[in-house]
């Protein structure tokens, strides 16, 4: 019912956006055409998001890298990037996060990579894309997943774990044999030490027994769509949680998209419009894990066994004083969950940056860039 009630939302304002569009190239200096387009952005925000990392490189980042197809299943694709004649001899992995944005909006952290060479992505595709017959997913299938990546990227790769992927990135670490782990670890606002200071839409979750999450937040995918009876976190429900934990900042962004659409500012609004809307349905198992994760419940698939931390791995945690998503001292807390200390651990707090400063915009490129650079260059030629 959901999906539908969508659809038909949806379908009784395009119209009026076409409209409008139509409108504005007719009449001189209308705002009409500006508020068609603004509308049908809108609209098509909620369609599901399957722009291939690479092709999005291209298309929204301006950085030419070729790919190669390393493996792929029902529910993610593993790329291997590197620009062409590029001279990096080192290899990355990025782990990009099974929930919210989708991996299409980390082209800014991929070019950083790709500095320093040949980088593995952690791909995913939309739930609501995926036949039934592929079966569920869970936390601990994102674990096996992120371990077939870790051993494409090959022994001694860095590794770089973006907010949800932490908690598969690390129990795949500590899983992975000594021959095939990472040679550095950076973990960037990851939610690894759940119960510092949690976010209000953290304690909320965190609230809400899992009986409450499937009734009240997961939704089953449409016939009309090839993930047609899977149950879901939808993208659009995301949307409202993100908007909902930072309603000025959204507000100004949907606003700023007009007003930039009718000429009259210049702030790059349209690519915020489009990176906050790039968001991917998720698999209802795996959000129902995360859920049971933020309650502190100790999931032997998503846990790293006390001792099985690599001492001398370097590991660098990273957090943004603002972030609406991931709680102060979560990610710095995973240097003292793992008992890790001295020359090997790092830590950085950028200070007024938000969840999304981790991996695009003007703070990420001056603060995070180049100590996350820095950070896998040296580890690196050690």
């Amino acid at each position: 019912m959901f999906h539908h009630l969508l659809d038909l939302q949806r379908a009784s304002l395009r119209p009026m956006a076409r409209f409008a569009r139509e409108l504005g190239g007719l009449v001189p200096w209308s705002p009409a055409g500006a508020f068609g387009d603004w509308l049908t952005r809108a609209l098509d925000a909620g369609e599901p998001a399957g722009e291939p990392i690479e092709e999005a490189l291209a298309r929204h980042w301006g950085c030419e890298a070729r790919a190669t197809l390393e493996h792929e299943d029902a529910f993610v694709r593993i790329v291997r990037l590197a620009r062409p004649g590029g001279h990096g001899k080192s290899t990355t992995l990025l782990a990009a996060p099974f929930s919210g944005y989708a991996a299409s909006v980390l082209g800014q952290l991929v070019g950083t990579l790709l500095e320093l060479g040949e980088v593995v992505v952690t791909d995913w595709q939309d739930a609501r894309l995926v036949p039934v017959a592929a079966g569920p997913y869970d936390l601990a299938c994102q674990t096996r997943d992120m371990g077939v990546a870790m051993e494409l990227a090959g022994k001694d790769a860095g590794l770089v774990a973006l907010s949800q992927a932490g908690w598969a990135a690390l129990a795949a670490l500590a899983a992975a044999p000594a021959g095939r782990r990472p040679g550095a670890v950076a973990l960037l606002g990851c939610p690894i030490a759940t119960r510092s200071s949690p976010v209000a839409l953290q304690e909320l979750v965190a609230g809400m027994p899992a009986e409450l999450i499937a009734e009240q937040v997961l939704r089953v995918v449409p016939d009309s769509l090839p993930g047609a009876g899977r149950l879901v976190f939808p993208s659009v429900l995301q949307l409202a949680a993100v908007a909902g934990a930072d309603p000025l900042a959204y507000a100004e962004i949907q606003s700023g998209l007009l007003l930039e659409l009718m000429g009259l500012v210049d702030g790059g609004y349209a690519s915020q419009h489009r990176h906050m809307h790039a968001l991917i349905d998720v698999p209802g198992e795996l959000y129902l894990d995360l859920a049971a994760r933020l309650r502190g419940e100790k999931l032997a698939d998503a846990a790293v066994p006390a001792g099985k931390w690599p001492r001398r791995l370097p590991l660098l945690t990273v957090e943004a004083t603002r972030d609406s998503l991931v709680g102060q001292g979560q990610t710095h807390g995973a240097q003292r969950l793992f008992g890790h200390a001295g020359r090997n651990a790092r830590t950085l707090t950028i200070e007024g940056a938000e969840h999304h400063d981790l991996f695009l915009g003007q703070l990420y490129a001056a603060r995070l860039a180049p100590a996350l650079a820095g950070f896998l260059a040296g580890a690196q030629s050690e």
